[in-house]
């Protein structure tokens, strides 16, 4: 990525595009690792410019604080996307674990 971000959106956008680049899609992928470089604690402070929707990024930003505070507050299974209800997810099962391992 070329600019600095906190948007969930922006991030899974750049994930998604590389992927589809880099792969080759008559392959089956089972595991995609993906690791995030220089991380910085968010000031608050930014540049402006016309062609951003602040006003949809503050939206993500509260959503993304409010399901935050859920899952602190009733556990990781509390929010879950619906692909997790599909037959062979297992990250329900794994929240449940300690550390995601059974002991």
């Amino acid at each position: 990525m070329r600019e600095k971000t906190n948007s969930f959106q922006a991030v899974v956008g750049a994930v998604l595009s590389s992927f589809d680049q880099k792969t080759d899609h008559h392959l089956l992928y089972r595991r995609l690792g993906v690791c995030a470089d220089k991380v910085a604690s968010d000031d608050g402070c930014f540049q402006l410019d016309l062609f951003t929707d602040y006003s949809a990024l503050a939206k993500e930003r509260r959503l993304q604080g409010a399901m935050s505070q859920v899952r602190q507050k009733y556990g990781m299974n509390a929010v879950f996307k619906g692909n997790n209800l599909l037959k062979g997810a297992n990250q329900l099962e794994r929240n449940r674990q300690i550390g995601g391992h059974r002991a």
